[in-house]
């Protein structure tokens, strides 16, 4: 090989070694220290500014931010079996102007999830993942007025966010945003449980372990103006999993605290155990078919729509 060539072959080394280097994400040390946020801070040239910072432990910390003093948010990084969660709550003051919630969701909120992925790392998925959600939530009319629910997969992370109003307002006041590792999510799921069965308990919702066989048996409420529901959990999978092309006039008018409330997003499926297979609609969810196929604990709430039931899947949870 000639001189002239080896040089060419190493110029050409070197440039896709720079590339490849250079496309790196920077990756942060959970939990987030105050002088990395600071470093981010300026290096984004953010007009938001640390209000607080509490470290909860040497795995665990909470920042909160503020611009204004008028709108403040706090990042919660953990490490927890050595995985990396983050999550974000933002409260928003009841007396903001329409004007005012129009900045928000269309320059400050971008930005605040901007911050988070850059944190969290596999930010390029993570900016595409959020980017639809926000997208979706500002082209919905009245959207001021609608709380959201969204739960996307970016890459091997799962994302879960909420957009809802305070329950004595009717404007959003709450954002939150949790991001966390498919490998923590079992785990996450199984805590969501846990924390369901004690919230269940303590305001005496009886949750009945069942069957498809037994849901099918079900008698409707004997009026129609009756309201019935019911809080079921089955063992079985998911088959036939798609998207919603229409919301059904069931799933769209009927009200109950248990439901998220986009109905454009959820699924349908069907579910299916040892005794039979049922039709129901699944609540968007980031786990994939292959996983919900999976035979899981599956929590339903049933309810009926002149006098049809209907049976929404809300968590699925893998029982090991």
């Amino acid at each position: 090989m000639s001189i002239r060539s080896s040089l060419i072959m190493f110029v050409t080394v070197l440039i896709l070694f720079s590339t490849s280097c250079g496309s790196k994400e920077a990756e942060y040390d959970f939990p987030i220290s105050e002088q990395a946020m600071k470093e981010v801070l300026a290096k984004q040239n953010s007009d938001w500014f640390i209000k607080d910072v509490n470290a909860v432990s040497e795995a665990q910390s909470i920042i909160t931010l503020t611009k204004g003093d008028t709108i403040s948010f706090g990042i919660d990084s953990q490490m927890r079996d050595n995985k990396k969660i983050l999550s974000m709550v933002c409260f928003l003051p009841g007396d903001l102007t329409k004007s005012d919630y129009d900045d928000f969701y269309r320059n400050e909120l971008p930005e605040i999830f901007d911050l988070s992925g850059t944190f969290y790392g596999n930010k390029k998925e993570t900016d595409k993942e959020l980017k639809e959600l926000l997208e979706y939530y500002l082209t919905s009319e009245s959207n001021y007025e609608k709380s959201v629910y969204w739960a996307g997969r970016a890459g091997d992370d799962h994302i879960k966010a909420e957009i809802k109003p305070m329950l004595d307002q009717n404007q959003n006041q709450i954002v939150s945003l949790l991001i966390m590792p498919d490998e923590s999510y079992e785990d996450y799921l199984i805590s969501l449980n846990e924390g369901w069965k004690k919230f269940a308990e303590a305001e005496n919702i009886i949750i009945h372990n069942s069957t498809v066989a037994e849901m099918k048996e079900e008698a409707p409420p004997i009026a129609d103006g009756d309201i019935y529901l019911k809080q079921l959990v089955i063992h079985g999978r998911l088959e036939k999993i798609k998207e919603i092309e229409a919301v059904p006039e069931s799933l769209a008018n009927t009200k109950s605290s248990f439901l998220k409330p986009n109905r454009d997003k959820y699924l349908s499926a069907e579910l299916v155990d040892s005794t039979g297979r049922i039709n129901v609609f699944l609540q968007m969810t980031s786990l994939s078919a292959d996983e919900l196929y999976i035979e899981r604990d599956h929590n339903i709430t049933m309810v009926f729509y002149n006098g049809q039931p209907i049976y929404v899947v809300r968590f699925s949870v893998l029982n090991i």
